[in-house]
């Protein structure tokens, strides 16, 4: 899977990844790099289009996430409740970058931490462990201060 600059215009990305610059493809790749870390599921990016000068329909959209996504210009995560959002992919996978989802605040906080990585990596290996790949999940209980928005 050919490695894409985010940086790239959404043409470029899309020609180096081996697809055709479609109007449909090149909407909804902009789309989602306008809503940076936190990404978009497919139901408010359908709703985003809605709003615009063009207008797709639900299984196209799904169709051409899915097809960013095998092509590797998107990635997929899950927010706490299992909810499926897609954001730019990284022009290579950087295991120091780290999200923080809010479910009360439907916040994304992004970060970066070489050192956590390697503390992680730690705890593991000193508890029999394999390392770590793909998404690591930390759960915990909202203080009172934290109020959903």
């Amino acid at each position: 899977m050919p490695h894409t600059d985010p940086t790239q215009s959404p043409e470029l990305r899309l020609e180096n990844a081996g697809l055709r610059p479609t109007t449909v493809r090149l909407d909804i790749l902009r789309l989602i790099n306008a809503e940076g870390a936190a990404g978009a599921c497919a139901e408010r990016v359908f709703q985003l289009l809605l709003r615009g000068e063009r207008c797709y329909s639900m299984g196209t959209v799904y169709r051409t996430i899915h097809q960013l996504e095998a092509s590797g210009l998107l990635r997929r995560a899950h927010d706490p409740h299992g909810k499926v959002f897609y954001r730019s992919a990284p022009a290579e996978d950087n295991p120091h970058s780290w999200r923080l989802l809010c479910a009360n605040r439907g916040i994304c906080i992004h970060f970066e931490d070489m050192a956590l990585h390697e503390k992680i990596r730690a705890i593991l290996r000193d508890n029999g462990l394999a390392d770590f790949s793909g998404q690591l999940r930390l759960e915990s209980l909202a203080q009172p201060s934290c109020k959903p928005t």
